[in-house]
């Protein structure tokens, strides 16, 4: 699923199924240097990093990018859920660190 948000951002979220996932944390870890070689391969340099933050209800571990394309800022920001054997990645892709923060809270906010 993708949503064009109208400030030029882009909502997606991506379900797989991981028949040997073991736990959360490990596979977020794998992502980091995914979403970073992602970005390498096609020679722009990007900043990844794990944080926490609050969503739907629970403290959860997040990845953080920043690369620079083209003379242009990208900011990506993707939260991970887990449920049995399925992944749930939510990604938000925005201009700024702000705007891909606030378009993964409005998903928090829907819940309500």
């Amino acid at each position: 699923m993708r949503a064009d948000i109208e400030n030029g951002g882009i909502l997606a979220v991506m379900i797989r199924k991981e028949d040997m996932l073991k736990d959360l944390d490990s596979y977020i870890n794998r992502q980091v240097v995914v979403l970073k070689d992602k970005y390498n391969m096609d020679g722009i340099y990007a900043e990844a990093k794990k944080g926490e933050a609050e969503f739907l209800g629970e403290t959860r571990t997040y990845i953080s990018l920043h690369a620079n394309k083209y003379g242009q800022d990208l900011y990506e920001r993707v939260v991970y859920l887990k449920v049995g054997n399925y992944i749930a990645e939510i990604y938000a892709f925005a201009g700024d660190e702000l705007s891909a923060k606030q378009m993964i809270d409005t998903i928090s906010k829907i819940e309500e």
